[in-house]
Protein backbone atom coordinates (compact mmCIF):
# COMPACT_ATOMS: atom_id res chain seq x y z
CA UNK A 1 0.00 0.00 0.00
CA UNK A 2 2.73 2.47 0.97
CA UNK A 3 4.72 1.51 -2.14
CA UNK A 4 1.67 2.18 -4.32
CA UNK A 5 1.15 5.63 -2.78
CA UNK A 6 4.81 6.52 -3.09
CA UNK A 7 4.95 5.50 -6.75
CA UNK A 8 1.78 7.36 -7.67
CA UNK A 9 1.95 10.52 -5.57
CA UNK A 10 5.62 11.06 -4.80
CA UNK A 11 6.30 14.02 -2.51
CA UNK A 12 2.61 14.34 -1.59
CA UNK A 13 2.93 11.13 0.43
CA UNK A 14 4.27 12.77 3.59
CA UNK A 15 1.28 15.13 3.74
CA UNK A 16 -1.19 12.31 3.19
CA UNK A 17 -0.40 9.77 5.95
CA UNK A 18 -2.19 9.92 9.30
CA UNK A 19 -1.98 7.92 12.52
CA UNK A 20 -4.40 7.63 15.44
CA UNK A 21 -4.25 5.71 18.72
CA UNK A 22 -6.10 5.51 22.04
CA UNK A 23 -5.74 8.56 24.25
CA UNK A 24 -4.02 6.88 27.22
CA UNK A 25 -1.11 4.50 26.69
CA UNK A 26 -1.55 0.99 28.14
CA UNK A 27 -5.28 1.58 28.61
CA UNK A 28 -7.78 -0.20 26.38
CA UNK A 29 -11.19 0.92 25.13
CA UNK A 30 -14.29 -1.22 25.67
CA UNK A 31 -15.85 -2.48 22.44
CA UNK A 32 -19.20 -4.19 21.83
CA UNK A 33 -19.79 -7.07 24.23
CA UNK A 34 -22.00 -10.13 23.76
CA UNK A 35 -21.98 -9.63 19.99
CA UNK A 36 -22.76 -13.21 18.96
CA UNK A 37 -24.67 -12.12 15.85
CA UNK A 38 -24.28 -9.32 13.32
CA UNK A 39 -26.16 -6.11 14.06
CA UNK A 40 -25.97 -3.27 11.54
CA UNK A 41 -26.45 -0.68 14.30
CA UNK A 42 -23.56 -1.96 16.46
CA UNK A 43 -19.89 -1.50 15.66
CA UNK A 44 -16.44 -0.84 17.10
CA UNK A 45 -14.86 1.48 14.50
CA UNK A 46 -16.40 4.18 12.32
CA UNK A 47 -14.31 6.27 9.92
CA UNK A 48 -16.16 9.15 8.29
CA UNK A 49 -14.76 11.20 5.41
CA UNK A 50 -15.83 14.79 6.05
CA UNK A 51 -14.52 16.03 2.70
CA UNK A 52 -17.25 17.66 0.64
CA UNK A 53 -18.35 16.45 -2.78
CA UNK A 54 -18.35 20.11 -3.87
CA UNK A 55 -14.94 20.96 -2.40
CA UNK A 56 -12.25 22.52 -4.55
CA UNK A 57 -9.28 20.45 -5.78
CA UNK A 58 -6.94 19.61 -2.90
CA UNK A 59 -9.81 19.49 -0.40
CA UNK A 60 -11.73 16.43 -1.61
CA UNK A 61 -9.61 13.45 -0.56
CA UNK A 62 -10.28 9.73 -0.50
CA UNK A 63 -9.56 8.03 2.84
CA UNK A 64 -7.59 4.80 2.37
CA UNK A 65 -7.05 2.51 5.40
CA UNK A 66 -3.56 1.00 5.65
CA UNK A 67 -3.65 -1.01 8.89
CA UNK A 68 -5.70 -1.50 12.04
CA UNK A 69 -3.94 -2.98 15.08
CA UNK A 70 -5.69 -3.97 18.31
CA UNK A 71 -3.88 -5.27 21.39
CA UNK A 72 -6.16 -7.08 23.81
CA UNK A 73 -5.85 -5.96 27.43
CA UNK A 74 -8.00 -8.90 28.58
CA UNK A 75 -9.47 -12.14 27.19
CA UNK A 76 -12.85 -12.23 25.45
CA UNK A 77 -13.90 -14.98 27.85
CA UNK A 78 -16.57 -17.36 26.58
CA UNK A 79 -16.01 -16.61 22.90
CA UNK A 80 -14.41 -18.99 20.42
CA UNK A 81 -13.62 -16.57 17.62
CA UNK A 82 -13.43 -12.88 16.67
CA UNK A 83 -14.90 -11.88 13.31
CA UNK A 84 -14.85 -8.44 11.66
CA UNK A 85 -17.51 -7.33 9.19
CA UNK A 86 -16.97 -4.10 7.25
CA UNK A 87 -19.58 -1.85 5.60
CA UNK A 88 -19.15 1.19 3.35
CA UNK A 89 -22.01 3.65 3.24
CA UNK A 90 -22.73 7.04 1.66
CA UNK A 91 -23.29 8.84 4.98
CA UNK A 92 -21.82 9.11 8.48
CA UNK A 93 -23.02 5.98 10.31
CA UNK A 94 -21.87 7.09 13.78
CA UNK A 95 -24.65 7.85 16.25
CA UNK A 96 -23.27 7.58 19.81
CA UNK A 97 -20.88 5.80 22.17
CA UNK A 98 -17.21 4.97 22.10
CA UNK A 99 -14.26 7.36 22.12
CA UNK A 100 -13.59 10.11 19.63
CA UNK A 101 -10.08 9.54 18.29
CA UNK A 102 -10.10 12.38 15.76
CA UNK A 103 -8.42 14.82 18.17
CA UNK A 104 -5.51 12.35 18.39
CA UNK A 105 -4.87 12.16 14.64
CA UNK A 106 -1.30 13.09 13.77
CA UNK A 107 0.76 13.33 10.60
CA UNK A 108 3.83 11.13 11.22
CA UNK A 109 6.15 13.85 9.89
CA UNK A 110 7.81 16.88 11.46
CA UNK A 111 9.96 19.63 9.98
CA UNK A 112 11.61 22.81 11.28
CA UNK A 113 11.18 24.63 7.97
CA UNK A 114 9.70 28.10 8.35
CA UNK A 115 5.96 28.06 7.82
CA UNK A 116 5.68 24.26 7.75
CA UNK A 117 2.29 23.08 8.99
CA UNK A 118 0.72 19.65 8.72
CA UNK A 119 -2.45 19.38 6.66
CA UNK A 120 -5.66 18.98 8.66
CA UNK A 121 -7.16 15.49 8.44
CA UNK A 122 -10.57 14.91 6.85
CA UNK A 123 -11.33 11.75 8.85
CA UNK A 124 -13.64 11.69 11.87
CA UNK A 125 -12.83 8.47 13.76
CA UNK A 126 -14.81 6.80 16.55
CA UNK A 127 -13.73 3.62 18.34
CA UNK A 128 -15.33 1.54 21.09
CA UNK A 129 -18.82 0.30 21.82
CA UNK A 130 -20.59 2.25 19.08
CA UNK A 131 -24.25 2.72 18.25
CA UNK A 132 -24.57 3.26 14.52
CA UNK A 133 -27.32 4.77 12.41
CA UNK A 134 -29.32 2.47 10.15
CA UNK A 135 -27.62 1.63 6.88
CA UNK A 136 -28.71 3.37 3.69
CA UNK A 137 -29.84 1.55 0.57
CA UNK A 138 -26.36 2.17 -0.86
CA UNK A 139 -24.47 0.21 1.83
CA UNK A 140 -21.74 -2.16 0.55
CA UNK A 141 -20.30 -5.14 2.44
CA UNK A 142 -16.52 -4.90 1.98
CA UNK A 143 -15.16 -7.31 4.61
CA UNK A 144 -16.13 -10.52 6.39
CA UNK A 145 -12.96 -11.67 8.13
CA UNK A 146 -12.33 -14.13 10.95
CA UNK A 147 -9.39 -12.84 12.97
CA UNK A 148 -9.14 -15.64 15.54
CA UNK A 149 -10.52 -19.16 15.92
CA UNK A 150 -10.29 -19.18 19.72
CA UNK A 151 -10.50 -16.98 22.80
CA UNK A 152 -8.15 -14.01 22.54
CA UNK A 153 -5.85 -13.77 25.55
CA UNK A 154 -4.62 -10.59 27.20
CA UNK A 155 -1.72 -9.12 25.20
CA UNK A 156 -2.76 -10.88 21.98
CA UNK A 157 -2.42 -8.54 19.01
CA UNK A 158 -4.98 -8.63 16.20
CA UNK A 159 -3.92 -6.83 13.05
CA UNK A 160 -5.52 -6.15 9.65
CA UNK A 161 -3.57 -4.80 6.67
CA UNK A 162 -5.58 -3.33 3.81
CA UNK A 163 -4.40 -3.75 0.24
CA UNK A 164 -1.99 -6.70 -0.03
CA UNK A 165 -3.38 -9.43 -2.28
CA UNK A 166 -1.69 -12.14 -0.24
CA UNK A 167 0.41 -12.68 2.87
CA UNK A 168 0.95 -15.01 5.83
CA UNK A 169 -1.87 -15.37 8.35
CA UNK A 170 -1.68 -16.79 11.86
CA UNK A 171 -4.35 -17.86 14.32
CA UNK A 172 -2.21 -18.72 17.37
CA UNK A 173 -3.47 -17.47 20.73
CA UNK A 174 -0.94 -15.49 22.72
CA UNK A 175 0.72 -14.28 19.55
CA UNK A 176 0.47 -11.64 16.85
CA UNK A 177 -2.35 -12.45 14.41
CA UNK A 178 -2.08 -10.79 11.00
CA UNK A 179 -4.75 -10.89 8.34
CA UNK A 180 -4.99 -9.22 4.93
CA UNK A 181 -8.03 -7.41 3.55
CA UNK A 182 -8.90 -5.89 0.21
CA UNK A 183 -8.06 -2.26 -0.47
CA UNK A 184 -10.90 0.01 0.69
CA UNK A 185 -11.60 3.55 -0.52
CA UNK A 186 -13.81 5.85 1.58
CA UNK A 187 -15.20 8.59 -0.65
CA UNK A 188 -16.34 12.11 0.19
CA UNK A 189 -19.25 12.16 2.64
CA UNK A 190 -18.98 8.36 3.12
CA UNK A 191 -18.00 6.14 6.03
CA UNK A 192 -16.51 2.75 6.83
CA UNK A 193 -18.06 0.92 9.78
CA UNK A 194 -16.47 -2.19 11.30
CA UNK A 195 -18.64 -4.58 13.31
CA UNK A 196 -17.43 -7.52 15.42
CA UNK A 197 -19.09 -10.82 16.21
CA UNK A 198 -18.03 -13.84 18.22
CA UNK A 199 -19.05 -17.49 18.40
CA UNK A 200 -20.78 -17.84 21.75
CA UNK A 201 -21.73 -15.05 24.11
CA UNK A 202 -18.53 -13.62 25.53
CA UNK A 203 -18.70 -12.52 29.15
CA UNK A 204 -16.38 -9.59 28.37
CA UNK A 205 -14.76 -8.04 25.32
CA UNK A 206 -11.03 -7.75 24.68
CA UNK A 207 -10.95 -4.01 25.63
CA UNK A 208 -8.17 -3.31 23.14
CA UNK A 209 -5.62 -0.61 22.70
CA UNK A 210 -5.89 0.57 19.12
CA UNK A 211 -3.67 1.93 16.35
CA UNK A 212 -5.09 2.98 13.00
CA UNK A 213 -2.88 4.17 10.13
CA UNK A 214 -4.37 5.55 6.93
CA UNK A 215 -3.86 7.82 3.95
CA UNK A 216 -5.87 10.72 2.56
CA UNK A 217 -5.21 11.13 -1.16
CA UNK A 218 -6.58 13.56 -3.73
CA UNK A 219 -9.81 12.55 -5.43
CA UNK A 220 -9.41 11.80 -9.17
CA UNK A 221 -12.68 13.60 -10.07
CA UNK A 222 -11.90 17.28 -9.68
CA UNK A 223 -15.11 18.64 -11.22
Amino acid sequence: MIQYLAQNDGMALRESLFYVTNGTANTGIVITSLASSFAATKGFLNVYNSASATASPGQNQWIIPIFLRMRATRANTGASRFTVIGSLDNKDRYSSGGSGLSTLVVVPALDTATGYASRAAKATIKFGSLTLAAASTSVKRVMNMQLTTNVAAAHDTLEIWFGPAFGPSTFASGKHTVRYASMIWIGRGCSLALHNTTAGNQSQDIKPEVEFYYAEMGHPKFN
